[in-house]
């Protein structure tokens, strides 16, 4: 619902964050997951940004290197 826009059950962005939030979200592994509001709101900020790319998980910049 927050990329084809938001109806009138959520009077903004953040209750509905929050509202998602409490519900949970169901994940490929078919287990309900529950996520900080702030990391829905991370992860639709990232889509709209960079599309679906934005959504993938980066590698780290020091992989493969020692640490001393």
């Amino acid at each position: 619902p927050i990329i084809a826009g938001l109806d009138e059950r959520y009077p903004s962005k953040t209750a509905f964050y929050t509202e998602i939030s409490a519900k949970g979200l169901m994940g490929p592994d078919g287990k309900l997951h529950h996520y900080a509001p702030a990391t829905i709101e991370k992860w639709y900020l990232d889509y709209q940004n960079h599309g679906f790319e934005g959504l993938v998980p980066k590698g780290r910049s020091d992989a493969g290197m020692s640490r001393k």
